[in-house]
């Protein structure tokens, strides 16, 4: 059976998140962030799968190439990022993703990593669109 995850569910979720050995903390799933939480059990209602959707953001760039000089794109695309980043934070969300195309993620994705701090993420990314 389905139905929405519980409280009394976490020690069970917990128990499947350290036997499956990931690399990531157990997330707090009291926080605003996680929007659905699902649990499958058995029948006796134990807890034995669980689908946890935490809300996230995609970010676009767009910019003309050739518009002014690379400093004012750069000046100017910092100002977007950090006013972007404030507006993110104040409607709740922990972070961002921005997937590139292959022929700008080496020189961009180098530029996000050492001027806005972004890391390149070592999980594979599987999209759904809803």
């Amino acid at each position: 059976m389905i139905r929405p995850y519980r409280p009394e569910d976490e020690s069970a979720l917990r128990e499947m998140h350290a036997a499956q050995g990931f690399d990531y903390p157990f997330p707090d799933l009291t926080q605003p962030e996680f929007v659905s939480l699902l649990v499958a059990v058995d029948e006796n209602d134990v807890p034995v799968q669980a689908v946890l959707a935490r809300k996230t953001v995609e970010i676009y760039f767009l910019g003309q190439k050739e518009w002014r000089n690379p400093a004012w794109r750069m000046e100017t695309l910092a100002k977007l990022h950090f006013g972007m980043h404030g507006l993110l934070l104040a409607q709740g969300y922990t972070d961002a993703h921005c997937w590139m195309p292959p022929q700008v993620s080496k020189s961009f994705g180098r530029r996000l990593r050492k001027v806005f701090g972004w890391v390149e993420s070592r999980w594979t990314c599987f999209a759904k669109e809803l």
